[in-house]
C-alpha cells in the first residue's frame, strides 16, 4: 500500500498545472507515463486544447497508435501526443469532426490570406518564438499556391495597412522577383515546401479545410477556409506543431 500511495502522490505532483483529471483507479502503466510526461513538459507551448481525462486522452492516443504497423516505443507514443493535441486546438478532437476535414490539392489551389485577427493564434500560448516576432509584429501575410506547384508568400510587418484584398495584389507584389518556393501534395491533408534557395529546405504542413462555420478563441472560421500546422522542419521529427495558419480566399480581382 505505501508504494501505490508514493505512485499517486508521484501522479498529481506530474498534473500540477494541467486541467486533467485521473481516477485514483487508472493504471499508471509505461505508455501513460510517456504520455503524461510529455503533457507535462510541454504544457501550453506545443501541446494545446487537452482538457480530457486521462483515460479519454489514452484512448485518442491508442487509437493513433493502432494505425501503426510496429508496437509503439515512446517516441512513438510522443509523437501521437504531439499529433492529436497541437497548438492552438486540435483538428482530431470530437467536436472538430463536423467542422474539418483533411484538404485535397484542388482545395489548396488559388490566393488567401492569413488576416491580422488570426495572427494571435499563431503560436502556442508559451511558444518561445513569440519572444523573436514580438518587435516585428506580422499585419498579415498573402500566399498563393498556384497549380503548376509555384509559391508565393509574402508578409506584411508594422503598421501598414495589409495591401491583400485579391490573388492580383499578391502577383503584383512579386512582379518579376524570383520564384524560390514550390508545394507539392504527399498525402491527402499534408502537403511540403521546397526551396530552391535554401539547401536541404525541409518543410511539411498538415492542412484541413474547414466544412462548417464555427468559432475558436474568438476567431470566425469559415466553410471553405483552411487551417494548417508546420509539423516538419530540421530538428523537428515527432510531428509536433510549431506554426499554426489560418487561410482565408481571396478573390482572383
Amino acid at each position: 500500500m505505501k508504494r501505490v500511495a508514493i505512485k499517486l502522490i508521484a501522479i498529481v505532483l506530474l498534473l500540477i498545472g494541467r486541467n486533467i483529471a485521473i481516477a485514483q483507479d487508472v493504471s499508471m502503466d509505461h505508455e501513460a507515463q510517456v504520455i503524461l510526461s510529455t503533457l507535462q513538459r510541454f504544457d501550453d507551448t506545443y501541446i494545446c486544447d487537452v482538457n480530457l481525462t486521462l483515460p479519454m486522452i489514452r484512448a485518442k492516443v491508442d487509437g493513433y497508435l493502432r494505425k501503426q504497423a510496429q508496437p509503439p516505443n515512446d517516441v512513438e507514443i510522443a509523437k501521437a501526443v504531439y499529433t492529436l493535441f497541437p497548438c492552438p486546438f486540435s483538428p482530431f478532437a470530437d467536436y472538430a469532426a463536423q467542422h474539418y476535414r483533411p484538404a485535397l490539392a484542388k482545395d489548396i489551389e488559388g490566393a488567401w490570406l492569413y488576416p491580422e485577427a488570426s495572427q494571435k493564434l499563431r503560436f502556442g500560448p508559451k511558444s518561445p518564438s513569440w519572444s523573436r516576432v514580438k518587435a516585428l509584429p506580422i499585419k498579415c501575410e498573402g500566399v498563393a499556391y498556384h497549380p503548376d506547384g509555384v509559391v508565393l508568400h509574402a508578409q506584411i510587418v508594422g503598421k501598414m495597412a495589409c495591401p491583400f484584398a485579391s490573388a492580383a495584389d499578391i502577383e503584383k507584389a512579386f512582379g518579376s522577383s524570383p520564384k524560390v518556393e514550390s508545394w507539392t501534395m504527399i498525402a491527402d491533408g499534408r502537403f511540403k515546401i521546397s526551396r530552391t534557395d535554401i539547401p536541404d529546405h525541409l518543410e511539411e504542413w498538415d492542412i484541413f479545410i474547414i466544412t462548417s462555420p464555427h468559432e475558436r478563441y474568438g476567431v470566425q472560421f469559415n466553410t471553405g477556409d483552411l487551417v494548417a500546422y508546420l509539423r516538419r522542419e530540421k530538428g523537428n521529427d515527432y510531428n509536433v506543431a510549431t506554426l499554426f495558419w489560418h487561410l482565408q480566399r481571396l478573390p482572383q480581382i
